[in-house]
């Protein structure tokens, strides 16, 4: 058995993930083997942070005003850098999303709510019994960011 926090676990789902795809039969049955051995914390870890139904509709409402609100290259498309919109006039559109949140208080509050307990939950541990590896079932080509993921199931 590993113990460890659930954040560290959500870390070694993604890093199993990433490894997925590298060669090797015994490398990639330890991989499989312990994607299929935290599913269901993970499942269970992802539902704890799904949006409300009531959050959804805000989303849904910021995204299309965030949209409305944004500028627009001259074929009409809407402009994002760094994953975020950029604002005709950012003013505007703040005082557009202060009314917005306003609209669905209780739901924004709640989902506020819902993240501080989630950040909680991530420090909490959990105890999987995952199943090892020795070094000589590691790829060659696996890569040192790639090794520091996996570290855990490896013997």
């Amino acid at each position: 058995m590993v113990k460890m926090t659930k954040q560290e676990l959500l870390d070694l789902n993604d890093a199993l993930m990433a490894v997925g795809g590298l060669t090797g039969v015994k490398f990639a049955y330890a991989v499989a083997k312990n994607v299929n051995i935290i599913k269901d914390e993970i499942n269970a870890i992802k539902k704890a942070v799904e949006f409300s139904p009531e959050y959804r509709k805000f989303e849904t409402e910021r995204i299309k005003e965030a949209i409305a609100f944004a500028k627009k290259t001259p074929k009409g498309e809407t402009m994002i850098a760094d994953g975020k919109y950029i604002f005709e006039n950012p003013k505007e559109w703040e005082k557009k999303f202060e009314e917005i949140k306003k609209k669905y208080k209780k739901a924004f509050d709640a989902r506020e709510k819902q993240l501080d307990e989630f950040e909680k939950l991530l420090q909490e541990d959990v105890e999987v019994n995952l199943f090892l590896i020795g070094q000589e079932q590691l790829p060659a080509e696996i890569k040192t960011s790639e090794l520091t993921g996996i570290f855990k199931i490896i013997k």
